[in-house]
């Protein structure tokens, strides 16, 4: 299930139902409060995805998105989060971001837009669950995917390989950070 958090009801009236025609399905809360005690109320678990709004009263800020960000972070930090305000800005976008987002998207937004990031991020957060310790050895991993290139048999090369396979078939991006000569490339 997901939860829609927007103080407009025909906003989140229009979400819920893009969501229906995707096959999901969504409940809607209108206020911060709302939405925390919908989390609440719910057995964990029940929602895979929180789709919210960044503003609740008149500012613009987005203090109030961010504030509840962290919450749900703090309470539930498996659970993905995509941010969509009306008042979208690239300093907005990176303190999401940093906050923990799983994407942010403006206000109009494209359904297609929506549909794909909530598609990525529930397919990233079930591979995310998936990751602990690698479930495959490098003999099945080669036999399902193409690694020809790399080298290695370490639990942490597989999780980075199992990852690789979970993320190349979405549309997620990836930045590799490392120290200069580690094999980024």
């Amino acid at each position: 299930m997901i939860l829609i958090v927007d103080d407009d009801p025909s906003v989140t009236a229009s979400l819920a139902l893009l969501l229906k025609q995707s096959g999901h399905v969504a409940r809607s809360a209108a206020s911060p409060d709302d939405a925390l005690a919908a989390l609440a109320a719910l057995a964990a678990g029940s929602f895979s995805l929180v789709l919210q709004d960044m503003n609740f009263s008149l500012g613009t800020d987005g203090d109030e998105g961010i504030a509840l960000l962290m919450r749900i972070r703090t309470l539930h930090p498996e659970l993905p989060v995509i941010l969509i305000t009306a008042w979208g800005s690239i300093p907005l976008a990176v303190a999401g971001m940093r906050a923990g987002a799983a994407d942010f998207i403006t206000k109009p937004w494209s359904n297609a837009q929506v549909i794909q990031s909530v598609s990525t991020a529930l397919a990233l957060a079930a591979g995310r669950a998936d990751s602990r310790a690698p479930s495959a050895t490098r003999a099945e991993l080669d036999s399902r995917h193409r690694f020809p290139d790399i080298v290695g048999e370490d639990t942490k090369l597989l999780r980075v390989l199992e990852l690789v396979a979970r993320v190349a078939p979405t549309d997620a991006s990836v930045l590799v950070t490392g120290e200069s000569g580690t094999g980024k490339s």
